[in-house]
């Protein structure tokens, strides 16, 4: 598979290795491509991996993956405006500036908010509920890290799942877009327990069933 992954933070640069360590085409979308310090997270990322403005990252992909910070999203949105169908995996936090809290703007999710900046994509929202060292880790003795998908188009969302079940998470279905809403207050619930609780970052969310 071809992944765009737009924005090489923490969680775009874990994504990255983990695709990457799945044997699939990495595309990294980033502001100046030439920049030496972009060089060099490309160079830590094994496997097929190529620095791309985030217009032209998308070309040609299966799926991209919007890695990041919420400011600058609306931006990003300007650059991919004119791409008709393509599959944008919304993985960013709506957060306030100050980090206290979602900023839910007219009510809707971040996810909502990215549809409607995207209107001709197909918007999902996944990989915001954990941090990056889960996202390049899933698997934990007694588990795997949980990803949920949020998202209106059966088809891509089955794309995404198995990608995510490929690479070592336990993908579940959390329906559609509109529970985007429910996975961004997860990941609020996550960070106040990494900043705020004995556990730290290094834990995740799981979901046991019962036979």
């Amino acid at each position: 598979m071809k992944i765009a992954i737009i924005g090489v933070g923490s969680v775009g640069s874990a994504l990255a290795k983990t695709f990457s360590k799945a044997g699939h085409e990495i595309r990294l979308g980033v502001k100046n491509p030439s920049e030496e310090k972009y060089q060099k997270i490309a160079e830590q990322i094994a496997g097929s991996v190529s620095l791309h403005t985030v217009e032209t990252s998308v070309e040609g992909v299966d799926l991209a993956i919007l890695a990041t910070p919420w400011n600058v999203v609306p931006d990003v949105a300007r650059q991919l405006e004119k791409t008709e169908g393509l599959i944008v995996v919304d993985a960013t936090n709506p957060l306030k500036p100050d980090f206290s809290d979602l900023d839910h703007a007219d009510g809707k999710s971040g996810a909502e908010q990215v549809q409607a900046l995207l209107p001709n994509a197909i918007v999902l929202k996944s990989f915001n509920t954990t941090g990056a060292e889960n996202m390049a880790h899933p698997d934990f003795t007694n588990g795997n890290t949980l990803m949920l998908v949020a998202g209106d188009d059966p088809t891509a969302k089955d794309k995404l799942l198995n990608l995510i079940d490929q690479c070592g998470f336990d993908a579940v279905d959390a329906g559609s877009l509109a529970a985007a809403k429910r996975l961004e207050h997860l990941a609020m619930v996550w960070i106040h327990l990494a900043f705020n609780s004995k556990l730290g970052r290094r834990f995740a969310f799981a979901a046991l069933t019962r036979e």
